[in-house]
């Protein structure tokens, strides 16, 4: 899945062997070396932009560094190797590191060579989703801002991705060729539990899964958007098909979904599957610090939580669409809410514990991120909530003011860190909330 990195190193007047060795060891995984450019006098230093070409990344091995004009002519990142041979950053490349930042030169500072692996990690799954193609499959406008020709445009232009817009005729005559029998072998292959649902519908929402499959796999998508709030698909017998238990399955396969047809979801979501190499979901955000609306909306009471420094995680009456390798349970549920009267829905529950939110803004040019900690799953017999997950932050009053969506994707554990790593790499500005 992920793409190699291509590095040009750049020496000084004599090979430094231990050090390019050592780099291309620590880095195997994720980079390829070029030959390196020897760089012999200033004149040498000065035609480093004429060098760099096709490849990602720069990297020196020392430098003219008091002339650092050819540096800024350089439109790649470009990375100063600055570790001893214990693994952790040589102080006396401090002042280098820092007069390059100060004249413009974005070289970033690692305290040790697991964040540059890391870092390159970032690069290569920022490089892996350029040109990734992605399929919406609308019934017409969508009326979200992910829905603006704008959003496309930004996240065709700074991550790579190709939408391909289809309409719902189009699935639903590859929805017509796939058979009950396929439908029921899955079902019985999974052994998912069901509660309270008609076996035609279990079937109906297996065969979708299996309609999405084959024309992501047939086609080459890494993503998929279906505008399922308002219209659904229907059976032959006239009941209504949801994605949400496709989307499931299809989120454990490295396929990143979105509900709705979020293509702000979906972006984010191919991003995190590429760099942490493991699912994750999407879900609403409810801050408590409007709590009242939440109580409207979710009908639900939530007088016994601290308003500030709660929020709550909801999508469609239950948890979210998450993969079944994230959950504790996973259950095969009716699917019934305010927009929906019927169909299937997934009920699952994760482990509680430590969770991390995050999206991109909607012109992509930054990434929105904070953690929590996920404390219980309460249920609800509420038409619009029966199961949700209950979550302390520092401060739901900031999440409220400046969150970008109320569609996240959640990721198991604290990666806050991990995060800004992949922002840098990407280019993104990091804002933690």
């Amino acid at each position: 899945m992920h793409a190699k990195i291509k590095v040009l190193p750049v020496i000084v007047r004599s090979p430094p062997t231990d050090s390019l060795k050592e780099a291309s060891y620590v880095l195997y995984r994720w980079a390829t070396f070029t030959e390196p450019y020897r760089v012999k006098d200033l004149d040498d230093w000065r035609r480093i932009p004429e060098k760099v070409g096709d490849v990602d990344v720069v990297m020196l091995f020392g430098g003219f560094w008091s002339v650092p004009d050819p540096l800024k002519a350089i439109d790649k990142p470009i990375v100063v190797w600055s570790w001893t041979h214990e693994g952790t950053l040589t102080m006396w490349l401090w002042e280098t590191l820092s007069w390059l930042r100060a004249n413009g030169i974005d070289v970033p500072v690692f305290i040790n060579v697991e964040h540059l692996r890391e870092y390159f990690r970032a690069l290569a799954a920022y490089k892996s989703i350029k040109g990734c193609k992605v399929l919406l499959v609308l019934a017409g406008n969508l009326w979200f801002t992910w829905g603006y020709p704008g959003v496309r445009e930004a996240l065709s232009r700074r991550l790579g991705l190709r939408f391909v817009e289809k309409d719902r005729r189009y699935l639903e005559e590859i929805l017509k060729d796939i058979s009950d029998e396929d439908a029921r072998n899955l079902l019985e292959q999974k052994g998912f539990t069901c509660r309270g649902v008609d076996s035609e519908d279990v079937l109906e929402a297996f065969k979708l899964y299996l309609a999405l499959k084959k024309v992501l796999e047939e086609e080459g998508y890494s993503g998929v958007g279906v505008d399922c709030l308002l219209k659904p698909f229907y059976s032959k017998a006239g009941k209504p098909i949801h994605p949400c238990l496709a989307f499931s399955l299809l989120s454990d396969e490295g396929i990143a979904c979105g509900c709705e047809g979020d293509v702000l979801s979906i972006a984010t979501m191919l991003l995190l599957n590429r760099f942490f190499d493991e699912p994750c979901f999407m879900t609403n955000v409810y801050p408590l610090s409007i709590g009242s609306v939440v109580a409207k909306h979710l009908g639900i009471p939530v007088h016994e939580f601290d308003p500030k420094r709660t929020i709550l995680l909801c999508h469609c009456a239950y948890l979210g669409v998450v993969p079944p390798s994230l959950a504790t349970k996973f259950h095969l549920t009716e699917k019934w809410d305010k927009m929906h009267k019927g169909g299937i829905m997934v009920d699952v529950e994760v482990p509680l514990g430590s969770v991390t939110a995050a999206r991109l803004s909607p012109i992509a040019d930054s990434l929105q991120v904070f953690s929590g900690r996920l404390e219980r799953i309460l249920r609800f017999s509420s038409i619009h909530c029966r199961a949700v997950g209950v979550v302390e932050v520092d401060d739901s009053v900031k999440i409220a003011e400046r969150i970008y969506s109320h569609h996240m994707i959640i990721l198991p554990g604290d990666r806050r860190e991990e995060l800004k790593m992949l922002s840098k790499a990407c280019g993104l500005k990091y804002e933690e909330l």
